[in-house]
């Protein structure tokens, strides 16, 4: 049993790490193929800009996504690519250690922890701001995802031992499947933190859209998911 139980938590930690949680990167359309737009003053501040791309980004929130386009055209299918690659990435580690994965329960982990991140608040605000370019702060509570994780696994441990299991693929195969249940039930009970994550983040004006955009979408997205995950 104790060899079934450090394979598991092996499995674990390559598995549930935050990465495979957040998917696939989405792409923007490149700006030499968009018709540039008159330099004038973008509709949407830089502030709120970052709190629009946060809210979706971090809480799948689109309530205000068509104030501008840039961001708009990344909605299309970001949120079933990003399952896909969660769920595709999870099965074929499970594989490598001979376990079979059940998708439902699964989709229903990945779905409880997409939920439990509508919970944190996001807040932005200005530091600096020119013609150009501007500097914003983005502040956020966070679920703790470590926590989350860990007492999961302590529970599925615990309660896999108790049944006293002598098959070892029978075992490994037990433990996934509660280390999921857990899984879930933790993120549908998690709640914010009292403290938040902030970090500074460069916005610059794009003349093809005429509003203010990430100066590195990719890094922008990662980093509000590690944010909003405790990291």
């Amino acid at each position: 049993m104790k060899n079934i139980r450090k394979s598991a938590v092996i499995l674990i930690i390559l598995l549930l790490v935050p990465i495979n949680l957040i998917g696939c990167k989405t792409k923007i359309k490149s700006n030499t193929d968009v018709k540039t737009k008159t330099d004038s003053k973008p509709k949407v501040s830089a502030v709120e800009s970052a709190k629009i791309m946060a809210d979706i980004t971090v809480k799948d929130d689109r309530e205000k996504s068509s104030k501008f386009s840039f961001y708009e055209k990344m909605l299309s299918n970001t949120s079933d690519m990003q399952k896909d690659v969660f769920l595709s990435a999870i099965k074929k580690g499970f594989s490598n250690y001979g376990v079979q994965i059940n998708d439902d329960q699964w989709n229903n982990v990945y779905n409880a922890y997409k939920d439990s991140l509508k919970k944190v608040n996001i807040t932005t605000s200005k530091v600096t701001e020119d013609d150009k370019s501007a500097i914003v702060m983005v502040k956020t509570t966070y679920i703790d995802f470590t926590s989350i994780r860990t007492q999961a696994a302590s529970e599925a441990q615990q309660e896999v031992k108790a049944m006293q299991l002598t098959d070892i693929n029978q075992a490994k195969q037990k433990y996934v499947e509660v280390y999921a249940n857990h899984l879930i039930s933790n993120f549908n009970s998690a709640q914010p933190s009292t403290d938040t994550k902030s970090r500074e983040f460069e916005f610059n004006k794009d003349k093809a859209f005429n509003e203010w955009t990430p100066k590195n979408t990719t890094d922008f997205e990662t980093e509000l998911i590690d944010m909003a995950i405790g990291k």
